[in-house]
């Protein structure tokens, strides 16, 4: 009966917030094509254009990359490779980022411009609060994959990548809170770590770590104080550029907690 709630439980931690982040990406790439569309033909027809930049802002991220990485490679095509390798890491850091929080922070800046209805605004903090993890999983294989690419452009090309600090780390000790979810979830506990070797984009033991951080964060470290986890993973301090990652992730979500708690506030006014 157990072995049957768990595979039920895993199932739907996994499953649901995919949902989730397959209708925010509908809507953060579907919604902006098709505003673009009816621009242009209503630029065909000579009507009024009505240019919606609220939505439109959606695409930044995308827009960011085209303008950012064409002007870089070609200022530092004389730079060394290790300098390259450096600065390439922030860089594609930054954009990952960015993809993540423009298309969630965007509608819930304009629902604050409009006064929108307040269950329309909490029911898209749901649906960006579960499509997060999915997002962060996605983006730090991304991550690893830029950075193991661009390590391939140096002279001693996988050397360099080896010569990082690991990204992840395992915790041996658990404690009891983490047990016992460990219990519900056994899959959220692992025994290999993430990130030592190629493996795919979407790596269950890194969403596991983002489910970790989004639910500490979201309890403003509540769950953090009593040590209480979703896994046994966790981000190594020495690797500058996930401690950032993690950092910004754990800020924003914790901003748009504080944000839709005090929303109600401010439509009173």
């Amino acid at each position: 009966m157990q072995a049957e709630l768990s595979a039920v439980l895993t199932g739907l931690v996994l499953l649901v917030p995919m949902a989730a982040f397959a209708l925010l990406f509908a809507l953060t790439i579907v919604q902006p094509a098709l505003h673009i569309l009816a621009v242009l033909f209503r630029l065909v027809t000579r009507q009024r254009l009505g240019l919606d930049w609220w939505i439109l802002g959606r695409i930044l991220p995308v827009l960011l990359m085209l303008a950012v990485i064409a002007p870089f490679a070609y200022f530092t095509r004389d730079w060394s490779p290790e300098t390259q390798f450096a600065l390439g890491q922030f860089g594609v850091m930054f954009l990952a980022i960015g993809a993540i929080m423009v298309p969630v922070a965007l509608p819930l800046f304009r629902a604050y411009s409009d006064k929108a209805n307040t269950f329309a605004v909490y029911s898209y903090g749901v649906l960006a609060f579960l499509a997060m993890p999915i997002a962060a999983t996605l983006t730090t294989g991304a991550i690893l994959e830029g950075a193991r690419f661009l390590a391939a452009q140096t002279e001693d090309g996988d050397k360099t990548f080896a010569t990082l600090p690991q990204v992840f780390l395992l915790v041996d000790h658990l404690s009891p809170c983490t047990t016992a979810f460990s219990d519900i979830i056994p899959m959220s506990i692992v025994s290999d770590r993430p990130g030592a070797e190629p493996g795919p984009v979407f790596d269950y033991r890194v969403y596991f770590f983002w489910v970790d951080m989004t639910l500490k964060a979201a309890f403003l470290d509540f769950f953090e104080v009593f040590d209480c986890s979703t896994s046994n993973v966790r981000h190594n301090t020495d690797h500058l550029m996930m401690s950032a990652f993690v950092f910004l992730y754990r800020a924003f979500v914790q901003l748009i907690v504080l944000a839709a708690l005090a929303y109600p506030f401010t439509r009173r006014r």
